[in-house]
């Protein structure tokens, strides 16, 4: 597999996080749109990543997107991510993760 084999039971959950994306749509300017809105929230981008997506995210109109930000505050973010939901930019309610 892409990340190697698990060693612990925590590079495991970890693991899974990783094989968790967020699907955006194809068109153009879809990723701009996301950041625009988490911008437009106060939420900075650390890194994204999009990954090849499956033959059936693509035939959906849909590929994986992992985007990591800066410290951010957890109302700021999830307001964002409801509105890139309604904005239609993402196939489902985008989900995040707080690291320390």
């Amino acid at each position: 597999d892409q990340y190697g084999k698990p060693r612990s039971s925590s590079q495991k959950a970890i693991r899974q996080l990783l094989e968790t994306y967020q699907l955006c749509r194809t068109t153009c300017g879809m990723v701009g749109r996301f950041a625009t809105i988490l911008g437009d929230h106060g939420v900075s981008i650390f890194a994204a990543s999009q990954h090849e997506p499956t033959d059936e995210q693509r035939a959906a109109g849909f590929v994986p997107v992992v985007i990591l930000t800066q410290p951010a505050r957890a109302g700021d973010l999830n307001t964002a991510l409801t509105e890139i939901h309604a904005a239609g930019i993402v196939q489902d309610m985008p989900r995040s993760l707080c690291m320390f």
